[in-house]
């Protein structure tokens, strides 16, 4: 490769752009309106099932597309051209059927590569089901470039042709794309973009594909993103963000590009996915509904759906959920005695207030009591606060567990407690439910 070569050695070569530098003090997050406005994009059955054991069948997947629908979510990757007669494509081709017949106001998409045959399958899948959009990608990195011996206009010309052959000749609808856009000098990637948009493209994808950038990274570039389709009269052309997890951004990168403009953000239940895996739906979205709730707006997503949602994928990719992180086994989980006693006390005070029947401070205090130890109120995303007993434990973790069990924590003795908490102590863990009933009914 002496061409490859002699780039290298060229003293105006550079291997990739950094949109993260310089550093500065920017700061932005979404406004109410913009929180609200944005549609998360599901990439669950796309790059979530990369690396999983065991491709999932189609009547699971269309199960989850059930309950992302009634969670909010309408648009979901599908998948991507993987060669004509593979079992990935027709699995592809099945759930866009069976998703045009049950879900009708679900807009699946698919990647296409801008070459010949995978436009073709993109336009197989369009007849299947009209509602498809299609991401047309090329990778656009110096790096990529270098490897691949591609020059800057021979990427231009494909990708235009490539658009151009997707929405005349196939009738897609297109969202013009590239491979590592974070890593793409700002000169290149406004041609890259002129040239999609000029060729069809109903919407621009940047796909931050080796998860290197950082929040500054993320708005810099989708601000830039937005002011080019202004300078090229194209407005109305959305902006979609597309994040990996490699330095553990990736929620922070989708706030930040929000707010900096894009209208909608791809997400993965758990963040699973490529290497470091995808940005996390759950995290997304509970940031989302707490910025659009605080600006006193309606949620436009069934907030109430979120932890089925997650128990479903857990049982589509055959993967036991994480205990700490958003809406992980423990997120709602506590053995700490200073932080029983203090739920002790607001549930104590519901009971007062419920006395007096005076509703508005009910309302208030009962938002207190799910909110204590945590930002997430359990029951507003379909769970549940527990109190386990361990030997981190004391008296009024002994009363909380109990109560939340659905027994009277002021009929139990000191010396029950006190048999609790040694037992607890004595077995250097948790004790279970069951075990917490037997030892407390069985010395009254």
């Amino acid at each position: 490769m002496p061409q490859t070569v002699e780039r290298l050695k060229s003293s105006e070569f550079r291997l990739d752009y950094d949109w993260n530098a310089p550093f500065t003090t920017e700061i932005a997050e979404p406004t109410p309106y913009q929180a609200y406005q944005v549609k998360v994009v599901s990439e669950d059955l796309r790059d979530g099932l990369h690396g999983v054991s065991e491709y999932p069948p189609v009547e699971k997947m269309l199960q989850y597309i059930d309950v992302l629908r009634d969670l909010g979510i309408a648009n979901i990757v599908v998948g991507v051209y993987s060669g004509e007669g593979s079992h990935l494509n027709l699995t592809i081709k099945k759930i866009l059927k069976e998703t045009h017949n049950s879900f009708p106001e679900i807009s699946p998409i698919v990647l296409s590569l801008a070459t010949e045959d995978s436009l073709r399958w993109a336009g197989e899948c369009r007849e299947i089901n009209p509602n498809l959009e299609t991401i047309v990608f090329m990778g656009t990195a110096p790096s990529r470039l270098l490897v691949e011996g591609w020059e800057e206009d021979y990427v231009l010309r494909q990708l235009s042709w490539a658009v151009s052959k997707a929405t005349n000749e196939y009738g897609l609808n297109v969202i013009g794309a590239t491979e590592h856009t974070t890593q793409t000098p700002p000169g290149f990637l406004k041609k890259v973009i002129k040239a999609e948009v000029e060729a069809g493209a109903r919407a621009f994808c940047i796909a931050d594909t080796n998860g290197g950038a950082r929040p500054i990274g993320a708005y810099r570039i989708v601000s830039f993103v937005k002011e080019t389709l202004e300078e090229i009269g194209a407005r109305d052309v959305l902006i979609d963000w597309h994040g990996h997890d490699d330095m553990g951004n990736a929620v922070a990168n989708s706030l930040f590009a929000i707010a900096a403009g894009a209208n909608r953000v791809h997400a993965v239940a758990r963040g699973v996915g490529e290497r470091a895996g995808n940005t996390r739906m759950e995290a997304v979205l509970l940031n989302l509904n707490a910025i659009v709730t605080e600006g006193g707006l309606k949620s436009p997503w069934q907030m109430k759906k979120l932890s089925q949602v997650l128990s479903l994928y857990d049982q589509l990719i055959k993967s036991p959920p994480p205990r700490y992180g958003p809406l992980g086994e423990r997120s709602h989980v506590t053995s700490l005695g200073i932080h029983a006693a203090a739920t002790l006390k607001a549930a104590r005070l519901v009971e007062e207030i419920k006395v007096t029947g005076d509703g508005e401070q009910l309302r208030q205090v009962e938002k207190i009591i799910g909110r204590v130890y945590t930002a997430v109120d359990p029951l507003s995303v379909g769970k549940k606060n527990e109190t386990r007993i361990s030997h981190w434990s004391g008296e009024n973790t002994v009363k909380l567990a109990y109560s939340l069990l659905g027994g009277d924590p002021e009929s139990l003795s000191k010396d029950q407690i006190g048999n609790v908490l040694m037992t607890a102590k004595s077995l250097k863990r948790e004790l279970t439910d069951e075990e917490l009933n037997s030892l407390l009914n069985g010395h009254k």
